[in-house]
């Protein structure tokens, strides 16, 4: 079995649970609830410990601030009304939300995961609350670089390619010219729906036939280029193909493009804003592989 961060946020809602329930909510001891429950896990739990234990000593520090802020948000729900599970992944998520970016997690994965741990453990009346709780609060948050005057908006879609044979994983990474490792990306046309753009930027530019399995991520920043700046808006997807046959079209701004393991691009150096993105990419696509799996036994 493959462990990944969503069971690792699986494991720390657990702990805040059961914390919760024996009226003993305080640091040390969901340590001790979470260190139990890892060692129940199977497969490899380790690189996700410090992870987990990331985000129970965020909660936990910013606990005050946290249940404040839902208490604002949903003043019809007092945060010692709302039930132990569901208020734990509404913590959960609002850290993330707002702190998350120490770790590498973009805002909109925050709210996704908190609504996957919703589904999860709850039922849809309650994904949708906790979807309402966090959309206002992204809304409220914005885009820290919104104040800046923008002449223009450019829309992008990228993505994370993966194949699989003989049990394993390859993802498809492009190398730029600054040395680093990212995904292959372009702009999307006009009145171009991005699900259709991605597909077609996948064929233009790696010569793949893509399926698209969903969105892992979204990037916005602001472009200072001499005619005035450019808001950059980019949606990335998990897309999926069947051949494995790359045929790069020239680009100036890449050097090469290669089929890599989850192993190797663990070690491999890639921009701070696309680590979290890649991991959740890859998380996604091992869980619809054991899916796969889990159908034909």
């Amino acid at each position: 079995m493959i462990f990944t961060r969503r069971d690792a946020r699986i494991c720390v809602v657990q702990a805040f649970y059961e914390a919760d329930f024996l009226v003993r909510y305080d640091e040390k001891n969901i340590q001790k609830i979470l260190e139990r429950l890892f060692d129940e896990e199977v497969g490899n739990t380790e690189p996700y410990k410090e992870f987990a234990l990331f985000l129970i000593h965020g909660v936990v520090v910013h606990l005050k601030d946290i249940d404040t802020i839902i208490s604002r948000l949903a003043p019809e729900w007092p945060v010692e009304k709302i039930n132990y599970i569901d208020k734990n992944i509404l913590r959960l998520g609002v850290f993330e939300l707002l702190f998350g970016k120490t770790y590498d997690t973009p805002k909109k994965v925050a709210i996704n995961e908190a609504l996957e741990l919703a589904r999860a453990f709850s039922d849809e009346k309650t994904t949708r609350f906790i979807n309402g709780v966090l959309g206002a609060l992204y809304k409220e948050i914005g885009d820290p670089e919104s104040s800046i005057p923008v002449k223009r908006v450019k829309k992008s879609v990228g993505g994370l390619t993966f194949f699989y044979d003989k049990g394993i994983i390859v993802y498809a990474l492009v190398h730029d010219i600054f040395g680093k490792w990212t995904l292959s990306k372009d702009k999307v046309l006009p009145e171009e729906k991005l699900e259709n753009a991605i597909v077609r930027v996948m064929q233009q530019e790696l010569g793949l036939t893509v399926t698209v399995e969903e969105e892992i991520g979204y990037n916005v920043y602001i472009a200072h280029p001499p005619e005035g700046s450019v808001k950059k808006e980019v949606t990335y997807f998990l897309v999926r193909t069947h051949n494995n046959e790359i045929d790069m079209k020239p680009n100036e701004g890449l050097r090469e493009v290669r089929w890599l393991t989850r192993e190797e691009i663990e070690r491999l150096p890639v921009y701070k804003d696309m680590r979290a993105l890649l991991v959740d990419g890859m998380d996604k696509a091992e869980e619809i592989i054991q899916g796969e799996s889990a159908r034909v036994v």
